[in-house]
């Protein structure tokens, strides 16, 4: 059956890579931009300048701005159901609105759960995407989620690419909830894990507690699915060097980034370590040569492959 990937404007230099892996392997796929408008009151419209009656389509989205994008998304989806698409799967390497997973105190959504309903109901058949914040977001939905896993690329770049980081390696989950994600790494590394007690006094403001493993001496990289302001990084690092660390690294899978009254989340976060490594589930441009970026287009192009030919996916995950 005939295929098609699609692509959201700021994802195209992502999604055309993707393609080309396809078409060098044999694939039979065509590619387009999705094209939006929007109106004076920046709300948007979408058009889909493709025949896609009964094809299977690869939605390629990036969220930059959450809310934005989701609208863009949900269009997107409603504009390929009623075009008699035959599948829709969206492929969303970072998913927002995914740290609220539960009622954490009275009256509060479950966000989570709301958008992860709304994408349903706008029309996709399937998700494909990449370390969600918490693994139980996968059952938020009723429709098939692949959660991809970025750790092997990030433990492979820095065993190949980083040896004096590898050496003498301690791997920190910069909070509890980090543990299970920075395991996988640690062993991946053949190294030890620690783990630091963070405290939240609010949204985006975290105080970093007691540093539960020995790291006096030793080089420490702090890892996390997500780093937003870069608040708990920079709190987790001054806590480390406390405690003896020699030098802190950080790497995450999604560089959020955000700046936070009026302080650039680069600038904050490199005056308090090393280096940084990232990857391009959230397009953007880097300011500093400190910042290492590497890409999914592999973990991507390899998914979308198995998936369109019903193959299995869980060797992406070993």
């Amino acid at each position: 059956m005939e295929f098609v990937i699609i692509a959201s404007d700021l994802i195209c230099p992502f999604a055309e890579k993707v393609v080309d892996a396809i078409r060098r392997r044999g694939g039979d796929i065509d590619f387009q931009r999705c094209e939006f408008t929007q109106f004076a009151d920046h709300s948007f419209d979408a058009f889909i300048p493709i025949n896609v009656r009964k094809r299977n389509i690869y939605l390629l989205h990036s969220f930059v701005n959450p809310n934005d994008g989701y609208m863009q998304l949900f269009l997107m989806n409603d504009a390929l159901k009623r075009a008699s698409a035959n599948e829709i799967v969206n492929v969303l390497p970072y998913v927002p609105y995914t740290r609220k997973d539960r009622k954490d105190r009275p009256r509060v959504p479950i966000s989570a759960k709301l958008f992860a309903s709304l994408t349903e109901i706008s029309g996709a058949n399937r998700i494909i995407t990449n370390d969600l914040h918490a693994g139980q977001i996968q059952g938020f939905y009723d429709i098939p989620v692949d959660n991809l896993e970025a750790v092997p690329y990030i433990a492979r770049y820095i065993n190949e690419q980083m040896p004096h980081v590898a050496k003498d390696l301690v791997v920190v989950a910069p909070d509890i909830g980090a543990t299970k994600i920075v395991e996988s790494l640690a062993r991946r590394l053949r190294t030890q894990i620690a783990i630091i007690n963070k405290r939240r006094k609010r949204v985006n403001q975290a105080k970093a507690g007691h540093v539960i493993g020995d790291v006096a001496g030793r080089t420490c990289l702090m890892f996390d699915d997500m780093i937003d302001t870069g608040g708990t990084i920079c709190e987790g690092a001054r806590a480390l060097k406390k405690h003896g660390a020699t030098a802190v690294y950080a790497a995450c899978t999604h560089a959020v980034l955000s700046d936070q009254d009026g302080e650039q989340a680069e600038a904050k976060l490199l005056g308090e370590i090393e280096e940084m490594i990232v990857t391009d589930s959230i397009p953007r441009e880097y300011s500093t040569d400190r910042i290492h970026v590497l890409s999914l287009v592999d973990l991507y192009s390899e998914a979308i492959w198995r998936t369109q030919r019903g193959e299995s996916l869980s060797e992406l995950f070993r």
